[in-house]
């Protein structure tokens, strides 16, 4: 059978003309109400507002353990001393009971009080004696120490909103008020399919090629947190014919449907064609990164999303740019959005030409206390680094491609809240890592940047080079890195490091049509390094034409991309090339140079 022919997307368009054409529909809005037992409301929508039916309290209550009595007797009795008529425990009803002139009634905490006691004198201020009479040593104000009725709810108030999300506080509230059972939306049911031919479900054994779907598992569980019933659909592979089955099967048992991959214009993007085919497209493309192929349609009267594949942009799209979908088809009104602070950029941000760009974030605090935000997550295909980034900021549809500037304020949204906000420590040779119980972040960075954010006390710990030593076939080279450690704020402790280099090459060079090389960030001692041994290799068996660069992020990165094949040629602090082991065949590992340094830390936290 021939493949139909690609349909590339047309027009992009904004979030307002997407939730336009949605709720144009009609389709979406909040289901069916039921009744549940108060006890097992929580994490439902309230269908009604909730009106107390009763004050709370319900009757006038000690505050304190001390004793009731009449505001007139102790400021009229010079003395200050009455006589003890009895005892009001907790759970006792006192509604029968009257104080006389010149007594008092001892009372617990939470006490139910006489009608006419207008004073709660604590135990704190009493003298007991031992006639059965007290005496006061000092009288607090009338009114003192009692709570009255409808002082924390009246009779006829608003407790709870239509639309609001009932929590563990307001299922404590309701119940407080005798409130059993609450009227609440119907759960709709969310369908999750995945699609993709390279995709492998859980539990299916590896194979070259294929990728483990993510997803809809990490999906599935923010809509069920969110509120919806939630069915999983499983995978289904690039085929037009059984997308189009298992979306009209799906449309008959859901209340919506969201699939994640086959939106884009690839000769195996299925999902859009089928919802063309049987029902219709409303949104195809938006004008927003991540998530620009965006699908909206409708399929047997039932509101079918398509997610992108990758899972940045599918978590992203759904959670934030859909949100009001979302709240819409639950009857939710809260919206927490909106939420929003200020930080500074520690990296300049870019964003997508004609496009409005969300960069998922992370929140750092520095020695100085001052709350910075480092963008994250650059590409859509970064699952893992996703999973780190709790707040994102948004550039413009206005920038037009331009960016943000370092150190510029912006305001930054959470994607989790509340957010974790890091301690960070960077340099060119120490390795990437989180230490969780500390809150500490781990940067690869070039020495420049690590010494900018030392000044700006961004840091708590960064490592500059100062200078490298490299003695390579024959060859030996030295660079030095002028950085004023005057200039390094004063709290910053300055301690000398000195670690040894390590090449590791492929020994087969000479056979190779390009060689991969480890490119470090700019202007750092292994950029320097690298140079100095290209130049002796140059001499021989490569040419310029034959060197390709990669990008690296860490040295653990270096590790993994020589353990697959895909560095020729990288260095790495020696104990960390210890530190893994045995190489592949073909490979070497060589002392090559010693790299100097600084360590500035401070304990200004």
């Amino acid at each position: 059978m021939s493949r139909p022919p690609r349909k590339p997307v047309e027009s992009l368009i904004d979030i307002d003309e997407v939730l336009s054409r949605i709720f144009s529909l009609n389709i979406v809005g909040p289901p069916e109400t039921e009744y549940v037992d108060t006890i097992n409301s929580y994490g439902r929508v309230l269908a009604e507002d909730i009106v107390s039916p009763v004050d709370l309290p319900r009757f006038r209550i000690s505050l304190m353990d001390g004793y009731a009595a009449r505001y007139i007797d102790l400021v009229s009795d010079i003395r200050k001393r009455l006589r003890v008529s009895g005892r009001i425990r907790i759970g006792d009803d006192a509604s029968g009971i009257q104080i006389d002139p010149g007594t008092c009634v001892e009372v617990d905490t939470g006490a139910m009080l006489p009608r006419n006691a207008d004073i709660v004198v604590p135990v704190e201020l009493v003298d007991v004696e031992g006639d059965g009479y007290i005496v006061v040593r000092e009288v607090p104000p009338p009114g003192a120490h009692i709570a009255y009725p409808g002082s924390d709810i009246a009779r006829g108030e608003v407790v709870a909103g239509k639309g609001n999300v009932v929590d563990a506080r307001l299922v404590s509230t309701l119940l407080s008020l005798g409130v059993s059972r609450v009227k609440v939306y119907r759960k709709p049911r969310i369908c999750l399919l995945a699609t993709g031919r390279e995709l492998l479900e859980i539990g299916e054994p590896y194979r070259p090629g294929k990728i483990y779907e993510s997803n809809i598992g990490g999906l599935s569980r923010y809509l069920a947190d969110m509120g919806f019933d939630v069915h999983v659909a499983g995978v289904v592979g690039d085929d037009l014919e059984a997308i189009s089955s298992r979306l009209l099967d799906l449309s008959r048992r859901c209340d919506a449907i969201i699939t994640t991959g086959g939106t884009s214009a690839g000769a195996e993007d299925y999902v859009y064609r089928a919802v063309e085919r049987d029902g219709r497209i409303i949104v195809r493309g938006i004008r927003y990164k991540p998530g620009k192929p965006l699908l909206v349609g409708v399929v047997g009267g039932k509101l079918v999303i398509g997610l992108p594949g990758n899972p940045v942009s599918a978590f992203f799209t759904l959670t934030q740019i859909l949100r009001d979908v979302l709240y819409r088809m639950l009857g939710r009104r809260e919206h927490l959005q909106d939420m929003e602070l200020k930080a500074r950029l520690l990296l300049r941000a870019r964003g997508a030409r004609g496009r409005v760009t969300h960069v998922p974030s992370i929140l750092v605090r520095g020695p100085d206390g001052v709350l910075r935000v480092l963008p994250w997550v650059f590409e859509s295909y970064m699952v893992g680094r996703l999973a780190f980034a709790d707040t994102y900021i948004t550039i413009p549809l206005s920038f037009e491609g331009g960016s943000l500037e370092y150190g510029k304020s912006v305001g930054v949204r959470f994607l989790r809240y509340p957010p974790r906000v890091w301690r960070l420590r960077s340099g060119e040779f120490i390795d990437t890592r989180f230490d969780f119980g500390g809150g500490v972040l781990d940067l690869y960075m070039d020495s420049f940047t690590t010494y900018r954010w030392l000044l700006d006390k961004a840091v708590f710990e960064g490592y500059l080079c100062s200078e490298i030593s490299i003695a390579y076939m024959g060859s030996s080279e030295s660079y030095r890195f002028g950085f004023d450690l005057d200039s390094i704020p004063d709290q910053y402790k300055i301690d000398r490091v000195k670690k040894e280099i390590t090449l590791i090459y492929r020994e087969d060079l000479d056979e190779r049509d390009i060689i991969s090389v480890a490119s470090a960030p700019k202007d750092t001692c292994s950029r320097k390094a690298t140079e100095s041994i290209l130049n002796t290799l140059l001499q021989g068996i490569a040419s310029e034409a034959k060197i390709k660069r990669i990008l690296v992020t860490s040295y653990r990165q270096i590790a993994s991309l020589i353990m697959s094949g895909d560095l020729d040629i990288a260095l790495m602090p020696k104990h960390l090339t210890e530190d893994y082991g045995r190489l592949p065949d073909l490979y070497r590992a060589d002392t090559v140079g010693v790299l100097t340094g600084y360590r500035a830390t401070t304990d200004l936290i």
